[in-house]
Order: structure tokens, then C-alpha cells, then sequence
């Protein structure tokens, strides 16, 4: 039967006072420092400056319960702001109304959310790095930079004469010392300066509205311009205009192919409108002066739709372009369509001028694991003066909607390495330092997977931080075994062993356990062995070859069933994988509260099957498989990470175990104490330590089972804790939902911060005696303590490869084993025999059009051959071949070599086929070496030909 009890927090009769008496003053927090920042609003547009860029974003509505926050009204569903981003430091400020921005309503059929911060839809310089205009709403928002090194905002409504509304701005764009604005109405141009209104635009055609969809500056015939692409009101864009600055009216150009302008992007020289072509593919046109007509301009194609569509991403339909001027190449950024088709990523080579030489390549090839982290619907592609690109978009999570991306910068090396870069962090679940270097690695997850398909920027990542205060992606690259890790796994836990063995695992919710030994890295599907739940608390390397698995237990209901099997076959528990040197699981076990009758191996006795965290304890051999647990609450399923379920009917309560091979051992609770949620582990110098929900923080025996109250919980519900460290002068650091408690050898202690200042803090460590690293909602906050300094770097300003142990590269040649053409050389492709056999092979041309030269037909006449050709079985196997009577006079078939003309022709000097001669099969032709002019005679024992 399940264990009964209650399932509150833990606690003591007495309020759980260590030793009875008062809290004696904590450590002194003598300096705090906070990296990143998470703002669940995707951004839509990016400017970068010399040390700072912004990112404008759009707000979406979520329950901020879901981040575990709590609401106090409508406005709190909503999280609207300016990121302004410190790229030397990685630090973050969110601007908002109270800094001086526009607020706006918001509303639906259903809920007035009331007002707030408006949502902002572009951005532009006016003057690098002391002036910007935004895109608003109803407004145009100038920010200027302040004395203090701040931003103030100023902001106007405009609206187009004979209009009673004001319009809608989404775009803006400077050319000249003008600020042009896109809106619903038209074009207004502004002074920057004061945003006083000079002008509407005249853009020369006449449309119901007109709706501008896009905006951009450049140069055109030496003058500094705008490109606008607009069409009639609450429609599809129809036109294209070049404005050229301190003029009344703009200039329109015609599509005369049916094609559909889609964006324009402004270089030096030309103005370059992105479109859909009528073939419903994508197009590159070019607006430049007209040579044979001067003073006017012309529309002309720069890259056609087969040259962008010739990469292996597919058709790309432009929806985003721009000019990396380090590399000397266009990024065309994709716009999916409702077929699903056009997105991707490309470039070109070319020049300023807008001459591009194809064909398109992938900007990541798709060999490169980062492929898979880029958008398919591109949002935002904007280069700063290091040619960093900035990237943000969507992929799709299902055929009608989609999976918002966070903000990526991609970075190259001198040998133009592609490097993927989280510009700033959030969602901290872990911190490491690597083993070889120290570095600080990070397990970057933000909040359920999910909540990105509602148009929340969920972001998850295994990085390295930098001096920049970025963190740079590490590939968990997979180069053994079956299947392939995601390009962007949800981590919430990285470890690592033995240096020697190069060991290495990651813990993740919802995708694969990511393991890697020496040089093969695999994926493992713990939740199938030792079925160990998918939404994983912890990965932690122990002696040698032992990786211990932390994962919640999740009780699903089954009214008409027998509930307490059922959920005992459940993934849950405590797993325990023995890894050999290609980090092949040899050994697996699974620890439990009561057995399941699935006949796996497990041992039973835990107090409860959900386990937060996992201290693996030495033992007497090499494979040790002896360690401490923490235990909680068996609860409900839940779906969003910050909120728990239920308890379920379980009543399993928490508690703290040791393990050692096949005993259990249960600690006992403080007298008078019952345990609730034990959250946090720390074993030390200073003893052992633990932390419960109500009980607070805990001295644990280890010999003899008991645990004693160490200090009482500084907290209050629905505050919990999550999250506990200890360093080697007797600091012990508790994280919470709310702050960081830190405490003294002698249980004095001090809140470093509180009041969700950094949202959840999930996970802290000591980098040194009095120097804390807290993994937070909101990035990576450093505290320290007493006398203890702050390291003044957090990383270097590089790193020389993308892993800390680079693996070698996949063999990708003929004959290599593979998954997916990706896996293959260019010009290969992977193919599987009938037995599933799969290797890089030559592409056979007749699998993709099996009416081709030279393949395999049934009979003369047979209607598989294609255009010009005829199913030939004269000389062996019928197969399709250039048919004669194409090339027989009057008719000419024209050839450079004889696999152009029918079999048994040849190639003659004028390159035309010719027909063999009866004495070509001996020589005996009337010509000086006996055979037909532009052939030769051949041959030897068997005799001699004309070939």
C-alpha cells in the first residue's frame, strides 16, 4: 500500500528555532552583481550601437502565475518593455512607462487588460548611440541618451490629413536629417529633433489607406533615400517607392511579373525589395538609376528565383535581408508561407551595389547542429559595426501556429566558423565550472517548452559565459548512436566527471539525457531505461562510471483503473546509469518508493518517488553507487515548471535517503518535525546539510539517519525554497522562489535579495569560500559575502573551440554510415537498402527522374522515357536514350562530347551527332586512319574500331 500522511510543508511543533534560541546576525553581503534579464515578449525589431542595443518587443499575454509570479490585475498579463542591452557587460535594463514611454490599452473580446507600456514594432538610429526613434502603436517614440548615461523618451501621435483617427506607426527609418514614418495613413516625415510633423509623402498612387509594410534607408543615385513598400489598406503590399530625402513626394515603381514586394532593405547604391514571384517562390529586385534613362530609376531582378531557391534550404521567400559587409555577403532571412514553404536562411556573395553571384548557400549549413536552433520565420536580422548578426523568429510547432525563438547573435571566427550566442542570459537552472579551465557553464531554460507556441521567447541552451557577459551555445553534438539530441535541449542540469574519461552529461525537461565519454557522445532515453520521468531534476557524474538521475514523479489519474499500479510502471525515481568508455550505458537501475511489476531492476524504499536532488557520496571501489537524496512531495502532472501540481492521492510526503548499492536507508526528521518538500543538498567541510519547505535548514548524520534543525525557514508559504550550497568556511546559501538567504557557521543569517527581484532562484553554488553564483528567472546574479571579492572577469573574451573537448569530425564521405542527406558530403546523398542499412552514396539522377538518359525502360516505345529521348534495347538493357530520328537531317542535335547523341552516334568537330558508318566497326572508312571525321581507330588482339 502507499504510505499515507499529510501532505503540508514540512514542520515543528515549536516553529523549528535552532536550539531554542534567536537567530544571531547573518554574513554581510558586501557586493552584488546581475547579468541578463527575461522579458516574455518576443522582439521585433534590433538596433545596435557601439555598447548598447535595443530590442523592441511586443507584448503577449500570459499568466504571469506561470512564471511564477502572482497577479494583481489584468495589466499583470501582459509584459510590454525597451531592452537596452550593455554588450561589453551583459547587463540589462527594461525601460517602461515609468521611464517616460508611452502607455497604451489593451484589449480583446474578452478582457480589457487596461493600460500599459505600449508594444513596439521598429526601431532606427537618428544619431548612433545618443539618438533613436521607435515604432509604437498609435506612437513615434524618440529616445535620447541622458547626461547619467540614461535614456529619456519623448513620443507623438501623427495623423494624415483628412483622417479623424490617429494612425498606426510600425515602421521608422532617417535619411537625410528626416524621420520617415510608416503607418496606416501613408508616410509622414518628422523632425527628428523635435518630432514635429513636415510633411505626408505623396507616394504617387492612389490606394485606400495607404498601408505601409515596410521601411528602409540607403543610398540611391548618391542620395541618401527610403525605400517603402506599401499597398491598400488592410491588405497584402502591392507597391514599391524610393523617397528621396527633402522631397514632396516619392517615386512608385510597378511590378509588371504579378510579383508581391514583401520587404525592402537600403545598401549603398540600391535600394533591394524582397518579393514573391509569381511561381510562388522568392525573388531579389534591385531599385537603381535607370542608365539609359537618366533621372529615373529602375526595377530589375539582382537575384532570380532559381538562383535563391538552389540551396538545400529550399525555395526562400524574403522576409528579411541584410548586408554583411565584413564577409561581403547578403543574409536573406525566410517568410513561411500558408503552404508552409519559403522559410529558411541564405546568403549570397556580392558587393555594396547590390551585384549578387549565386547561388544561395545556407547561412548554417545544415550538417552544423546550430542549424536547427535557427528561425524558419525570420523576425529580426540586423548586423552591428562587428558584424554580429542578430536573429530572432519563429519555427513552427504545428501547421497553424508558431514557436517563438529568443534572440540569438551569430558570430564567426577568422576561419569563419559559425559561433551561436545568447546576447544576453535568463533562465538559469544551473551553474557549473568546467573541470580543464574553470569556465562557467550554464543550463539556460526559461519556462515550459509550450508556452513559445503562445508567442512567449522560450529560450534553452547549454553555454559558455564570456567576458561579455554573453554565453556562448555549446552543441551537445551526438556522433554515437541512434537519433540526434535537440538543437536546443531544455537543460536544467549540467555535470562533470572524470577529466581523464573527457565525461560529460546533461539532465533536460522533455528531450533526451545528453552523455559523452572520451570521444563518442550520445543521447541516452533514460525515460525508457532506468525510466527515469522526462522532466528531470538532476545529473550528477559520481566515482568512475556512476551517473546518478534526479526526476520528479508526476501521478496521473485513472478512475476506472488501478491507479497505484499504473503509476508505480510510471518514469519516476531515482536512476543510476555505470557508463563505459563510449559512454554506453553497462549498468542501469532505478530507485523507487514501492516496486512496479514491470520487472526492470529496481530497488525499493524511498519515501517518496519524486527526487530534487542528488549528492553521490564516496564508497569502497571504483563504482560507487552510494549517495544522498532529497525528496518531495509526490504531486499531480503540472504543466507550467513554476507552478506545482496537487499532492497526489499518494500522500507521499518528502524526505532524505541514502543509497548505498541495494540498502535504503531513511533519515528521520527533526522530533517532533515531519518532512514536506526537501529541496536542496549540501555535503562539505562544515557537515551535511539539507533544506525542507517548513522545516527550513537542516544538519543531517549521516551515520545515524537523523537529521536536527540547523537554522529555522527565514520564509513564509506560498515562498519556498529550491536550492541549496555550502561553501568550505561554513556559508550555507539558500535559493528560493522569492531571493537568496544566506547563512553563518553559527545559523546567523541574511537575506541578500528577496521580493522576486530575480524571479525563481534555481540553482546556487559557491565559486569560491563567500562568492555565490545564483542561477535566477532573470540571468546570473554574483553575491559576496563578508570579505570575499567579486572575480572581476566572468569569462574569457573567447573561446577557441565550440566544446570544452572537441569531438572528431563525423566521417560524412562515401560510404559512411548515415541518417539524412545532412549527414553527407555535397554531392552525396545518405541511401538505405531494403535491410535499413543506411551509407553517403553518389546520387543515382534516375531516382529523381526516372524517364532520364540512361535509365532503365521496359520496352521500345515505352512512354517513361522523357522529351527527346527513346527506350533503346539494341545494344543490352533497354534503357533511355537520345532518340535517332531527333537527330537525323534535316534535324541537328548539337553535343560536346558523345553522351549527347543517340548510342552508337558520335560527336563530330562541328559538335553536331553524326551517325557511325558501316566501316566504323573495322576502320576501313575512306580517311587517312580509316574512320569517319572526329573519330580514331582503336583496338588490338580482338581487332580494331572506329571510336
Amino acid at each position: 500500500m502507499d504510505a499515507g500522511g499529510d501532505t503540508d510543508a514540512g514542520e515543528l511543533p515549536d516553529g523549528g528555532l535552532p536550539d531554542g534560541g534567536e537567530d544571531p546576525s547573518g554574513p554581510t553581503v558586501t557586493d552584488t552583481d546581475a547579468r541578463g534579464n527575461f522579458l516574455p515578449s518576443p522582439t521585433r525589431a534590433v538596433i545596435a550601437g557601439t555598447d548598447t542595443a535595443f530590442f523592441a518587443t511586443l507584448a503577449m499575454l500570459q499568466d504571469p502565475a506561470h512564471f511564477g509570479r502572482e497577479s494583481t490585475g489584468p495589466a499583470d498579463w501582459l509584459h510590454p518593455g525597451l531592452i537596452a542591452l550593455d554588450t561589453k557587460t551583459g547587463k540589462v535594463r527594461v525601460y517602461t512607462a515609468s521611464d517616460g514611454l508611452p502607455v497604451m490599452r489593451y484589449q480583446n473580446e474578452f478582457e480589457d487588460y487596461g493600460f500599459n507600456t505600449v508594444s513596439l514594432f521598429d526601431l532606427a538610429w537618428i544619431e548612433k548611440d545618443t539618438s533613436f526613434a521607435a515604432a509604437g502603436f498609435e506612437f513615434v517614440v524618440r529616445g535620447a541618451k541622458n547626461e547619467s548615461g540614461g535614456w529619456t523618451f519623448s513620443s507623438v501621435k501623427v495623423k494624415a490629413p483628412g483622417q479623424s483617427a490617429p494612425a498606426l506607426v510600425e515602421h521608422v527609418a532617417v535619411a537625410g536629417g528626416e524621420l520617415f514614418v510608416g503607418t496606416n495613413q501613408g508616410v509622414a516625415v518628422l523632425n527628428p529633433t523635435n518630432l514635429a510633423v513636415k510633411r505626408w509623402l505623396d507616394l504617387g498612387v492612389s490606394l485606400s489607406g495607404p498601408e505601409v509594410s515596410d521601411l528602409s534607408s540607403g543610398v540611391v543615385d548618391g542620395r541618401e533615400a527610403v525605400g517603402i513598400v506599401f499597398g491598400p489598406s488592410g491588405q497584402p503590399a502591392t507597391h514599391v517607392a524610393v523617397a528621396f530625402a527633402g522631397e514632396p513626394a516619392a517615386t512608385p515603381l510597378a511590378f509588371t511579373d504579378g510579383s508581391f514586394p514583401l520587404t525592402v532593405y537600403g545598401m549603398q547604391g540600391v535600394m533591394l525589395v524582397g518579393a514573391l514571384g509569381s511561381d510562388g517562390r522568392g525573388v531579389i529586385y534591385g531599385i537603381a538609376p535607370d542608365g539609359s534613362n537618366p533621372g529615373n530609376l529602375l526595377l530589375d531582378v539582382r537575384v532570380d528565383s532559381d538562383t535563391l531557391s538552389a540551396s538545400s534550404v529550399g525555395a526562400v521567400v524574403p522576409g528579411k535581408m541584410a548586408w554583411d559587409d565584413h564577409r561581403q555577403r547578403l543574409v536573406v532571412g525566410g517568410r513561411l508561407l500558408n503552404t508552409l514553404e519559403g522559410g529558411g536562411m541564405v546568403e549570397l556573395a556580392g558587393s555594396p551595389d547590390g551585384m549578387f553571384f549565386g547561388p544561395a548557400e545556407p547561412f548554417i549549413s545544415a550538417k552544423d547542429p546550430y542549424a536547427g536552433a535557427m528561425p524558419w520565420n525570420v523576425d529580426v536580422l540586423t548586423f552591428d559595426d562587428e558584424g554580429r548578426l542578430y536573429v530572432a523568429g519563429r519555427q513552427l510547432c504545428s501547421e497553424v501556429k508558431m514557436r517563438q525563438l529568443p534572440v540569438y547573435r551569430v558570430e564567426r571566427t577568422a576561419l569563419d566558423e559559425p559561433r551561436l550566442v545568447r546576447p544576453w542570459i535568463s533562465g538559469v537552472r544551473d551553474v557549473e565550472f568546467d573541470p580543464v579551465h574553470g569556465d562557467t557553464w550554464l543550463a539556460l531554460h526559461d519556462a515550459q517548452g509550450g508556452m513559445a507556441c503562445d508567442g512567449i521567447p522560450v529560450g534553452s541552451s547549454v553555454c559558455r559565459l564570456r567576458a561579455d557577459g554573453a554565453c556562448e551555445v555549446v552543441p551537445l553534438s551526438v556522433n554515437d548512436g541512434d537519433g540526434t539530441l535537440a538543437a536546443s535541449p531544455s537543460a536544467v542540469d549540467v555535470t562533470f566527471g572524470d577529466v581523464a574519461q573527457k565525461q560529460m552529461a546533461a539532465a533536460t525537461v522533455s528531450d533526451a539525457t545528453y552523455a559523452r565519454a572520451n570521444d563518442s557522445a550520445r543521447q541516452i532515453m533514460t525515460q525508457i531505461d532506468p525510466k527515469v520521468s522526462l522532466r528531470m531534476t538532476r545529473a550528477v557524474f559520481g566515482v568512475k562510471k556512476t551517473l546518478w538521475l534526479g526526476s520528479k514523479a508526476e501521478w496521473s489519474s485513472y478512475p476506472m483503473m488501478d491507479e497505484v499500479a499504473i503509476n508505480r510502471r510510471s518514469p519516476h525515481g531515482l536512476g543510476l546509469l555505470e557508463l563505459d568508455g563510449t559512454a554506453t550505458p553497462v549498468f542501469s537501475r532505478r530507485y523507487v518508493r514501492e516496486k512496479s511489476d514491470l520487472g526492470i531492476a529496481e530497488i525499493e524504499g524511498l519515501p517518496s518517488n519524486a527526487v530534487w536532488d542528488v549528492v553521490p557520496l564516496p564508497g569502497e571501489d571504483e563504482a560507487s553507487r552510494r549517495a544522498l537524496i532529497a525528496l518531495g512531495v509526490e504531486r499531480f502532472s503540472y504543466t507550467y515548471e513554476h507552478v506545482l501540481g496537487d499532492p497526489a492521492p499518494s500522500n507521499a510526503r518528502g524526505g532524505i535517503a541514502l543509497v548505498d548499492d541495494e540498502t535504503v536507508s531513511v533519515f528521520a526528521p527533526p522530533e517532533g518535525g515531519t518532512f514536506g518538500d526537501v529541496m536542496g543538498l549540501a555535503v562539505g567541510k562544515a557537515g551535511a546539510f539539507a533544506v525542507d519547505d517548513g522545516l527550513g535548514v537542516l544538519r543531517l548524520d549521516l551515520d545515524g539517519k537523523t537529521t536536527s534543525v540547523f537554522a529555522h525557514a527565514p520564509w513564509t508559504a506560498p515562498e519556498r525554497p529550491l536550492s541549496l550550497a555550502e561553501d568550505a568556511v561554513g556559508h550555507l546559501a539558500v535559493g528560493t522562489t522569492h531571493g537568496l538567504y544566506v547563512f553563518g557557521a553559527d545559523g546567523g543569517m541574511t537575506r541578500a535579495f528577496g521580493d522576486q527581484l530575480y524571479g525563481y532562484v534555481w540553482r546556487v553554488t559557491f565559486a569560491d569560500d563567500g562568492v555565490i553564483y545564483a542561477g535566477t528567472d532573470q540571468g546570473l546574479v554574483r553575491v559576496a559575502l563578508d570579505d570575499a571579492k567579486l572575480p572581476e572577469a566572468i569569462g574569457p573574451a573567447s573561446y577557441p573551440d565550440r566544446e570544452l573537448w572537441p569531438l572528431p569530425p563525423p566521417c560524412t564521405g562515401e560510404g559512411c554510415t548515415c541518417k539524412a542527406d545532412p549527414d553527407c558530403d555535397s554531392g552525396l546523398i545518405c541511401s538505405c537498402d531494403t535491410g535499413g542499412t543506411c551509407a553517403c552514396a553518389v546520387e543515382d539522377p534516375c531516382v529523381a527522374n526516372p524517364g532520364g538518359k540512361d535509365c532503365a525502360c521496359q520496352m521500345p516505345g515505352d512512354p517513361i522515357c522523357g522529351a527527346g529521348l527513346t527506350c533503346d534495347c539494341t545494344f543490352g538493357p533497354c534503357s533511355c536514350q537520345v532518340d535517332p530520328a531527333a537527330c537525323t537531317p534535316p534535324n541537328v542535335c548539337t553535343c560536346t562530347d558523345v553522351q549527347d547523341c543517340p548510342l552508337d552516334w558520335y560527336c563530330n568537330p562541328s559538335n553536331a551527332c553524326a551517325q557511325r558508318q558501316p566501316c566504323d566497326a573495322n576502320c576501313s572508312c575512306a580517311t587517312p586512319n580509316g574512320c569517319s571525321p572526329g573519330l580514331i581507330c582503336q583496338g588490338g588482339i580482338a581487332g580494331k574500331s572506329c571510336i
